[in-house]
């Protein structure tokens, strides 16, 4: 027995989607000035840069109340990123760097309830989300150890929380403008 795609089903794959490649074009978009930072600290950017574009998977976290959504986002971004190139040192790996921040955004909406209206959901998920992205790039390519390990992750931490605010801001945003009401009451 097949199920049809209904109008709730659609409007969560557009909003999915729609933050992949936003998330993917902001952080190709922030990368060069961000670089000048990195370059500066002689630490690799993604984890700067991956904040800003935490902040749409976040807000896509958010928006989509489906279980697995972060995951799915960051295996179809990775999936993008891979396909067009943007996969930079880490190839195929991609895949897996770009679903583990997904899977801990997951992991924080579940301990949030599901609930993004909480205080500090979207500071934490963007910020562990974007620890986890930059930890997850150092076991595939970079291999630092000590204390630079720890500094690379508490920069892209602090990335993510840059993200977070912004999600944050966007949430409440689109909040005021009515977007998350729905036929038949508010979401």
């Amino acid at each position: 027995m097949t199920r049809r795609l209904g109008r709730e089903d659609l409007r969560d794959l557009i909003v999915m989607a729609l933050c992949v490649v936003l998330g993917l074009f902001a952080k190709r978009l922030v990368s060069p000035a961000t670089s000048l930072l990195s370059d500066l600290l002689r630490m690799p950017g993604g984890g700067l840069s991956g904040g800003i574009g935490m902040a749409f998977l976040v807000l896509g976290a958010a928006l989509v109340r489906r279980r697995w959504a972060g995951t799915l986002m960051g295996l179809l971004q990775g999936a993008l990123a891979l396909a067009l190139g943007l996969s930079g040192l880490q190839g195929v790996f991609a895949l897996l760097t770009y679903t583990v921040p997904g899977a801990v955004l997951d992991a924080v909406r579940a301990a949030f309830r599901w609930d993004p209206a909480r205080p500090g959901f979207f500071l934490l998920a963007a910020c562990l989300a974007n620890a986890a992205s930059a930890a997850a790039s150092n076991l595939v390519v970079f291999h630092f150890t000590g204390l630079v390990f720890l500094l690379w992750v508490a920069m892209a931490a602090s990335a993510g929380l840059l993200g977070g605010w912004i999600a944050g801001l966007a949430h409440r945003r689109l909040a005021a403008l009515g977007v998350f009401r729905r036929q038949g009451g508010n979401a």
